[in-house]
């Protein structure tokens, strides 16, 4: 049970990462800019529910956003 929470919190991740380079393809910082603000929001809520704080919310959107590079310039 305790798993499917960071699951969710993976496919709804993805979504918005998804979503942000859709919409601001064109501008790569719109891009970063927009999945931090989403994605800090999903990430905190799950670490909150299980006792983790802001800063483990932190180096979840930190490492979404360097994957996102990575995938944005190798595209």
């Amino acid at each position: 049970e305790g798993q499917q929470s960071w699951i969710d919190l993976a496919f709804s991740l993805d979504e918005i990462v998804t979503k942000a380079v859709a919409e601001n393809s064109i501008n790569p910082q719109n891009i970063e800019a927009e999945i931090r603000k989403y994605a800090m929001v999903a990430a905190f809520g799950q670490c909150k529910q299980v006792g983790a704080g802001i800063d483990h919310a932190k180096r979840i959107v930190e490492a979404l956003i360097q994957i996102t590079r990575v995938g944005v310039n190798g595209a």
